[in-house]
């Protein structure tokens, strides 16, 4: 399973994608803003393919596994990024909810000045159980970044 996501437009703080599930499209991105220095919790992470795991430790895996009881298997970890640490695909509306990681959602407005994405759980969800599919299926996850002409 290959998740791209493709970096469309940027406002002061914010980072909004389209994102594609095997060539289709699937909903909407919100990551920080592309920076050349990164600033940490700050910064969308580099452009680049990623494996996807899931990892069973931590905060927001618990706070998960508490809410979504049945489902939640771990959080799904993009690996080996480049200067950063437990980058996830997670539920989140404002570049704020974002500490670097990636947030989905199907439809998105300005707030702020910045973009926002919402109907996050939602879309989560629906994109966290094909995750488990593919997984289940013995397939990789694989998420690459690409960012679009004006970055």
């Amino acid at each position: 399973m290959i998740i791209t996501i493709k970096r469309e437009k940027r406002s002061e703080h914010a980072t909004l994608s389209k994102v594609y599930v095997d060539g289709k499209y699937f909903c909407l991105a919100l990551e920080d803003s592309v920076r050349d220095e990164k600033i940490p919790g700050s910064t969308a992470i580099p452009a680049g393919q990623y494996n996807v795991q899931l990892r069973k430790a931590g905060g927001m895996h618990a706070r998960y596994s508490r809410n979504y009881p049945g489902l939640h298997r771990g959080m799904a970890q993009m690996m080996q990024v480049p200067n950063f640490e437990y980058v996830y695909i997670h539920i989140g509306n404002y570049f704020s909810d974002t500490a670097g990681c990636v947030l989905v959602g199907d439809y998105w407005k300005m707030k702020d000045g910045d973009y926002a994405v919402y109907g996050s759980t939602r879309t989560y969800l629906q994109l966290y159980v094909l995750m488990c599919k593919a997984w289940d299926n013995g397939e990789k996850v694989t998420v690459e970044i690409v960012s679009g002409p004006t970055f």
